[in-house]
């Protein structure tokens, strides 16, 4: 498990299935895809969908049915950014991006309480009193925090013992939304 933000939510036209989506997903066939289709015109890998300075973007992987937005050929290797309520094809299978907002981390206490990062930092277990607080990888000469154990967000950590007990963040890719 790695440090995953709650992020945009897929939903799927046909039969209104919502997908969280991860900071980058990968779209296909193939088990190793964070967003599983099984349709048979879906390639293995398919398409990518990734948030970036411009919002959402989708870039098709040279899939053999190809990937549309709003109805539009995405030419393989080419990135698009993809609005709010704009639909996506992978194939013929229609998703609609229901929401476009920002990564934000999350983390889950063991007794189901959620954390939210404030200003890209999570501290736990408490966010007064933090033993440990969780940030994007630094950039050089940026402040270090002042109290607590600093980590980056690497998969090493999650799940982490924190404090009272084991935290985990969430959602995790392809997660139901919630």
């Amino acid at each position: 498990m790695g440090y995953v933000g709650r992020v945009g939510i897929l939903e799927q036209r046909r039969t209104g299935r919502r997908f969280t989506l991860a900071a980058s997903t990968l779209v296909g066939r193939s088990s190793n895809c964070t967003l599983v289709l099984d349709e048979p015109e879906v390639s293995s890998q398919h398409a990518a969908l990734f948030f970036g300075e411009r919002g959402w973007a989708v870039r098709d992987l040279g899939s053999r049915n190809g990937t549309a937005l709003q109805g539009a050929a995405v030419l393989a290797g080419k990135r698009l950014v993809v609005e709010a309520g704009a639909e996506i094809a992978f194939a013929g299978d229609v998703w609609v991006l229901a929401d476009a907002g920002p990564p934000v981390a999350t983390a889950v206490a063991p007794d189901g309480r959620r954390h939210h990062a404030v200003d890209e930092l999570l501290a736990l277990p408490d966010p007064l009193d933090p033993v440990v607080t969780i940030s994007p990888p630094r950039i050089a000469g940026s402040p270090r925090p002042t109290r607590g154990r600093a980590l980056s967000p690497t998969a090493r950590h999650w799940p982490s013992r924190v404090g009272c007990g084991r935290w985990s963040c969430r959602p995790k890719p392809g997660g139901a939304a919630r």
